[in-house]
Formats: structure tokens, sequence, C-alpha cells
């Protein structure tokens, strides 16, 4: 099964979800997750300050429907995709995905590993 398919998926059942159980009205809804050091936001231009990532680096978006796609890393921590400047590695992936996406698992290093290894290490240096 393909990301996309699973996204449909979602959709179809959180509408059938709200349309059981609809939010009350005044309802403000609040989602939190488990804190873990790997959740803890890391900008890139942090991973570039320790050493972890070399402005330049060229990401390829994970195996999928996205037709191996890339974007570079700017000084500032920015990543460049299609003549766009994206703030987040999530923001890139979303540009690409046309949908909600970790870009911490999206985007691979040329080595391989993914950016949220790089956060890992991060938190593991400190």
């Amino acid at each position: 099964m393909d990301e996309t398919l699973i996204d449909q998926r979602t959709t179809t059942l959180v509408n059938a979800l709200l349309a059981t159980w609809p939010v009350p009205d005044g309802h403000v809804g609040q989602v939190k997750d488990a804190t873990s050091e790997s959740a803890i936001t890391v900008p890139l231009k942090q991973l570039i300050a320790a050493g972890l990532l070399a402005p330049g680096t060229v990401l390829r978006s994970r195996p999928g429907n996205w037709a191996d796609r890339e974007a570079t890393v700017l000084e500032n921590g920015d990543l460049a995709l299609d003549g766009r400047v994206f703030n987040s590695p999530s923001a890139a992936g979303h540009h690409v995905r046309k949908g909600a996406t970790n870009g911490w698992y999206f985007w691979s290093l040329p080595d391989g590993r993914r950016l949220t290894d790089l956060r890992k290490a991060y938190h593991g240096s400190r």
C-alpha cells in the first residue's frame, strides 16, 4: 500500500468519525504527542552550527511516488526546492507530497541516513 492510499483512507476515517461524533460547540481540540528527545524541535540551522549538516548538502525524498526529488540545504538552515525556499523539512516535504509530511523522516542524506538520525545524533552529543 502506498502513502497516497493511506492518506486517502485516513481522510475517509477521520470524516466518518467527525460525522458520528461531531466536535461540541466551543470545544478547542489539542493534540499532545509523547515527549521524547527526538521529538524536541531542533531546526536545521542548529544541526549546521553543530557541524552535523553542511550547507549545500543535497537531500533526497524517500522512495515512493515523488520521483526522487532533491532539496538543497542553505546556509541559514532553509531548504531550496523547485525554485522556492522552505523554512523546515516538513514544509518542503508537504510541497512535494501535497499533504502533511514529517520531513525529518521524508528527507535522506547522501549517505542514506534520514534527517531524524542527525537530530538524534545532535541530542546524543549534548
